[in-house]
């Protein structure tokens, strides 16, 4: 065989062999990694999502329960806008952090939340779960800038779920309904795109309502797990922002806080222990109503039972 001749070869088969690998795409757009003639599989939809929108919120709120129940892991959310949320008549503006941790062997949780108010007043709260009991400790800052000091008790309130079904209790201190529901409910999430990471594939949805004047986007992992959201919105004419991620883990580390004795000799006392509030501790009345409703009334800071707190405060 001449050289030229085989030189033609050798060109040919490298050209055929680099036909093998690269990326090439499915019938339903999706991408397959082909390397060598093995391709990678489509992501799958999770049941009420398509590539098209979200097609059934209700399925898919049940698969992203689910896929909680059965891990370990980390929850980041900010929100900021209006406290008094379910009341349009008493605006408070309010920024909170909240980070909550969960150990499925362990049994253990634990959920940290900070509030801080437009003048200056803070609150911040701890919920440590073991097993379906909460120890719960309260803190906070007043108007002036002095730290108040913190108060316990023990929460048994969600004690009968379990604790795999405790995680709807958990995470709703960190719910915002009225956001939400202008995310869900009434509107259109499309299908925007579709990756891998790793091991997982993940489809992004995003919404954009003019009449409710909201933005968002929606991270679903295939299993149904909603990862990501983020939204800007009105709710009752006020300007809210909402984010939260849930990264599912291996092993998270839950360890239980020293304060968990003060806890347990409040409740073995009948009732709250240290710090006692009253409306004088406080600047604003939506402040006030938090701890009022934090600590079931213990502060006697609802004098005529109405349920509402330091009614005199603005």
């Amino acid at each position: 065989m001449n050289r030229a001749l085989l030189t033609s070869l050798v060109l040919l088969f490298l050209i055929a062999l680099s036909g093998c690998s690269g990326v090439t795409p499915d019938e339903s757009g999706q991408a397959k990694q082909g390397t060598a003639g093995v391709t990678q599989d489509p992501v799958p939809f999770p049941n009420g999502t398509s590539d098209q929108e979200i097609t059934n919120v209700s399925r898919l709120d049940y698969e992203h329960w689910n896929a909680i129940r059965q891990t370990d892991y980390v929850v980041k959310a900010t929100y900021t806008g209006d406290y008094n949320l379910y009341n349009p008549d008493e605006y408070s503006w309010v920024r909170e952090n909240a980070t909550a941790r969960s150990n499925l062997t362990e049994k253990r949780r634990v959920l940290q939340k900070t509030s801080a108010f437009e003048d200056g007043e803070s609150t911040n709260q701890t919920w440590y779960t073991e097993d379906t009991v909460s120890y719960v400790r309260n803190g906070g800052v007043n108007r002036d800038g002095d730290e108040v000091e913190p108060y316990y008790f023990v929460d048994r309130e969600f004690s009968d779920y379990g604790f795999v079904n405790f995680h709807h209790a958990l995470l709703v201190r960190i719910h915002k309904q009225p956001v939400f529901d202008n995310v869900f409910v009434g509107t259109t999430l499309e299908y925007v795109d579709t990756w891998r990471n790793g091991s997982h594939g993940f489809h992004m949805y995003s919404v954009s309502n003019e009449t409710t004047d909201t933005t968002g986007e929606v991270v679903v992992r295939s299993d149904g797990l909603i990862k990501r959201l983020t939204v800007d919105t009105t709710v009752d004419g006020n300007a809210a922002t909402f984010s939260r991620t849930i990264e599912p883990r291996e092993d998270v580390s839950v360890t239980p806080p020293q304060w968990k004795g003060e806890a347990v000799r409040a409740d073995r006392e009948g009732g709250p222990s240290s710090g006692e509030y009253d409306c004088d501790d406080f600047s604003s009345q939506a402040a006030a109503q938090a701890v009022h409703e934090q600590s079931g009334g213990a502060h006697g800071l609802d004098g005529d039972g109405d349920g509402i707190a330091c009614e005199a405060l603005p």
